[in-house]
């Protein structure tokens, strides 16, 4: 979870990638009596939980895993059996075989190839936009930001396009934050973006490392570069591919109730760790320190962050979206922002569906340059030499233009219900009649 970047692609590795695909011949019943001993005492060593640790190792050499273990047909069929067995205790645990013909000491890999991977991975990240995947204003001026993973804000540019997106969000009148893909990362930039949603200085998390004995606490920034955002409602949408450091940022604002959890439990891993070689080829992901929340004095491992509103994670997004724009028009007071908001909750809440009949009524051509034209059953408003917009019913002849906010096509009858002109309206008060010719 939350590893150097060199090792969190290295235990990314370790967990997509668990075997070299080969024809190898199942372990002996030495070499797996030498392989249990091995891992259970790397467990008892590095394991961050002491008394638990115990409990595995014992486990691991009874005789009904045992015979279990020695029913593997092959290197990759153990790993994957000692894997499952180990993740009822801990889910970050992971077992890993490659035929050790084929493995390189590490010793062997010079500064020059260390320096070539490492900017490998710094070209994929960058190719990524360091995860942060989409940032747009909606329709009621709600901010929304979508993001992959948590890149290590160490590195400048990761840390530069964390502030940019806050900034960018942060005129905002409510900010929704997508981690429903979200695997984790790093928390350095758990610590970045929380800084601009709490006061200075506030206490988010601490993770305990067991091989050094020591806690890091992580609070938010003294000062960030540009403005907080401490009273802007939050919501944060979640799903059970929601993990680790993207836990951690989801359950640190819902501990300080600073947002609204929207979706489905998350995959509940909250140990970071490393990956440790056994022997014969075996090699093992242990975690080796915990998160310890400062309100709770706990974590989210085994359990995962539960939502406030439970929906599924397909709906988390409809659902945060509806609740803000409400909330937001209840509490306003200034005419022209609840007019704008009660615009943006009409276009969502009213679309209809026209038959082809319904839809052709409306086509034609109208002063001004305007044309309304009926294409494969779907309705297109044309201005000029303009290219055609998608044309969307919100009510009897009312229309938005799909992706253009606070605009309206409004469509008169005469007496015997012919259409005979459209009016342009505008959420700033701005309407334009274009009669139809």
């Amino acid at each position: 979870m939350f590893k150097p970047l060199i090792s969190h692609f290295a235990v990314l590795l370790a967990l997509c990638l668990p075997a070299v695909i080969t024809h190898a011949q199942p372990i002996s019943n030495d070499q797996l009596e030498q392989l249990l001993d091995r891992l259970g005492e790397t467990i008892v060593d590095n394991y961050v939980e002491i008394d638990l640790a115990n409990s595995i190792s014992a486990d691991l050499n009874t005789s009904s895993n045992k015979v279990e273990f020695r029913n593997a047909r092959s290197p990759e069929a153990l790993a994957a059996l000692l894997t499952d067995f180990l993740r009822q205790y801990d889910g970050h645990f992971s077992v890993s075989w490659q035929n050790p013909a084929q493995q390189a000491p590490s010793n062997q890999e010079s500064e020059a190839q260390r320096q070539a991977r490492f900017s490998a991975q710094l070209a994929a990240l960058r190719r990524q936009n360091y995860g942060f995947q989409e940032l747009r204003i909606m329709e009621g001026n709600l901010g929304y930001l979508k993001l992959s993973q948590f890149s290590d804000a160490n590195i400048s540019e990761a840390a530069q396009a964390g502030i940019s997106a806050m900034n960018f969000l942060a005129s905002s009148d409510a900010v929704i934050i997508d981690l429903r893909q979200n695997g984790g990362g790093d928390p350095n930039m758990v610590q970045l973006l929380s800084s601009y949603l709490f006061p200075p200085e506030t206490y988010l998390n601490a993770l305990y490392y067991r091989p050094t004995d020591e806690t890091q606490q992580y609070w938010t920034y003294a000062n960030v570069d540009g403005r907080r955002f401490t009273e802007t409602p939050i919501y944060v949408l979640i799903s059970g591919r929601t993990g680790s450091a993207a836990e951690e940022f989801a359950y640190n604002l819902k501990t300080r109730e600073r947002a609204t959890l929207v979706g489905q439990t998350t995959a509940g891993a909250a140990n970071p760790g490393g990956v440790f070689p056994i022997m014969h080829g075996y090699s093992a992901f242990i975690s080796t320190g915990k998160a310890i929340n400062p309100i709770t004095g706990t974590n989210w491992e085994g359990t995962g962050v539960k939502p406030d509103v439970e929906v599924p994670a397909n709906d988390a997004l409809d659902w945060a979206i509806d609740d803000a724009l409400a909330k937001l028009a209840n509490i306003t007071e200034e005419q022209q922002h609840k007019r704008e908001l009660d615009w943006a909750i009409e276009a969502r809440q009213n679309r209809r569906i026209l038959t082809d009949g319904e839809a052709r009524q409306y086509t034609g051509q109208f002063s001004g340059q305007r044309t309304i034209q009926l294409i494969d059953g779907q309705l297109f408003y044309v201005r000029s030499n303009r290219p055609p917009q998608v044309m969307l019913a919100i009510a009897d002849d009312r229309f938005i233009l799909k992706g253009i906010n606070g605009f309206r096509l409004t469509f008169q009858r005469d007496d015997n219900g012919q259409i005979n002109g459209l009016t342009e309206n505008w959420v700033f008060g701005l309407t334009r009649p274009w009669p139809k010719q």
